[in-house]
């Protein structure tokens, strides 16, 4: 293992960047790993640094074909605050082929000298920002076949097929490099739940194996793809009682949660319009009048058609139907 600092400055901010690497005792693909990239979303900063610390116990490099280069956080001045974006800079807006930020341009120059321009893969590793903790699901361009590929290597149970938007980190790569890009979302409220790291750390070893950079059987599984996503609003403000789990398959007219007055002890329920999943929940013990405590999604097995990519690449399966319960 080896360990090198990017060194930049943003604003008056002087910043460092860890870079970690593995390299492989035999040549091969080399996947690159990024957290952080959002100051306040911290799911990719912890499974990063545990990962790093599974290749060390694992002797990971021994059995390594290729390379593995991890950024656990990328932006470590946002990190420093737990705020989102880099200074004023919205680091995953920044991300362009022409007309970059000043402030951020020398980062970018020695972020692609040193690794982007190296690389084969990259997962980025995401979550909400928010009390809203996710289910576990990949997103990625549709219309990219070598994304389509890394997911399947990746082995996610959900997908979000979408069209990057300009500056993301993801359409970066592609424009640049044509390097495929999978952004894993997990979680939130600075909390890595641990079946979420343990699912993340699978997915990783899965794409080793898939690209043959490091021995063991890989087990290949379909995606379903993200639909139609319903918000579910509380009508009342009280104590907030979920009924089903997080990533939990739910039938229409099923009960969701319950939120009961502290006052009159009535319960107000809140039951499923449609056959789906749940996408998202509010970790909290209170629901507040009007708030979003809950998101559901639709979701089918994927389709390989070229009509299905467009259509969504174009998000519009993946629209949020503003609907009170």
């Amino acid at each position: 293992m080896d360990i090198t600092y990017i060194h930049s400055q943003v604003g008056l901010q002087k910043i460092s960047i860890p870079i970690v690497k593995f390299k492989g005792s035999k040549p091969g693909k080399t996947l690159c790993l990024t957290g952080g990239v959002h100051g306040n979303e911290v799911f990719g900063m912890v499974f990063l640094n545990e990962f790093i610390e599974y290749a060390k116990l694992l002797s990971l490099e021994t059995n390594l074909a290729g390379e593995i280069i991890v950024i656990p956080v990328l932006n470590t001045l946002g990190a420093r605050f737990l705020e989102r974006n880099c200074g004023d800079n919205a680091l995953n807006r920044s991300f362009k082929l022409k007309n970059q930020n000043p402030e951020l341009r020398d980062l970018f120059s020695k972020l692609e000298k040193q690794v982007f321009s190296k690389v084969d893969y990259l997962i980025d590793f995401h979550d909400s920002g928010k009390q809203l903790m996710l289910m576990p699901h990949a997103r990625l361009d549709a219309q990219n076949p070598k994304a389509m590929d890394l997911l399947k290597a990746y082995g996610s149970d959900f997908a979000y097929l979408r069209k990057p938007k300009t500056g993301m980190l993801s359409d970066f790569l592609n424009k640049r490099y044509e390097i495929p890009v999978i952004t894993v979302e997990s979680g939130g409220k600075q909390v890595a739940n641990r079946e979420h790291l343990d699912t993340a750390l699978n997915g990783v070893m899965q794409t080793l194996r898939y690209y043959k950079m490091y021995p063991g059987v890989c087990h290949l599984k379909k995606a379903n793809v993200l639909q139609a996503r319903v918000a579910v609003k509380s009508r009342v403000t009280g104590i907030l009682k979920f009924h089903v789990a997080l990533g939990a398959s739910i039938k229409k007219g099923q009960l969701l949660a319950s939120v009961i007055n502290p006052r009159t002890l009535k319960q107000t329920q809140f039951h499923s319009i449609m056959d789906g999943w749940v996408l998202g929940r509010l970790e909290s013990s209170m629901a507040v009048k009007g708030e979003k405590f809950m998101h559901l999604v639709g979701a089918k097995p994927l389709e390989e058609s070229l009509d299905f990519k467009k259509e969504v690449a174009t998000n519009r399966r993946f629209k949020l139907v503003k609907i009170k319960m």
